[in-house]
């Protein structure tokens, strides 16, 4: 654990910043499942093409 605490504390900056990226990755792919429903809810029920492209893209 000493190694990997010294190897830590020369890069915090690259470690914090990956830890910030992977953080908002898993949010991204907890929020992906609400999106989708959205897009069938509202944009398939109503045959609304463009809401569909907005939050596909």
């Amino acid at each position: 654990m000493k190694l990997i605490f010294s190897y830590i504390k020369r890069h915090i900056w690259l470690f914090l910043t990956a830890v910030l990226f992977l953080t908002v990755e898993a949010v991204m792919d907890l929020l992906q499942p609400t999106y989708m429903s959205f897009i069938v809810d509202e944009g398939v029920k109503n045959a609304d093409v463009r809401l569909i492209m907005k939050y596909g893209a």
